[in-house]
């Protein structure tokens, strides 16, 4: 899939730029990964490792995933 941050809160209250965006939610994939703006399938397991640690409930995290990733 392709992100793009013309949607994005920040953008749309002129807070942040579409790079600005763009380069924050790279990084919260690419911590531990190489840096170079393509986000891995391993990359993404990680991250999403972490955040459903933090997700009481299995039926919640999976209702959030298919929320921001509408294709799952």
């Amino acid at each position: 899939g392709v992100y793009t941050p013309v949607s994005d809160p920040e953008v749309l209250d002129g807070k942040m730029t579409g790079t600005q965006v763009l380069t924050q939610f790279l990084n919260h994939f690419e911590k531990c990964g190489t840096q170079d703006g393509i986000i891995t399938l391993e990359e993404w397991q990680d991250y999403y490792k972490l955040i459903s640690a933090t997700i009481d409930s299995d039926e919640y995290f999976e209702l959030m995933m298919k929320r921001v990733w509408k294709g799952l």
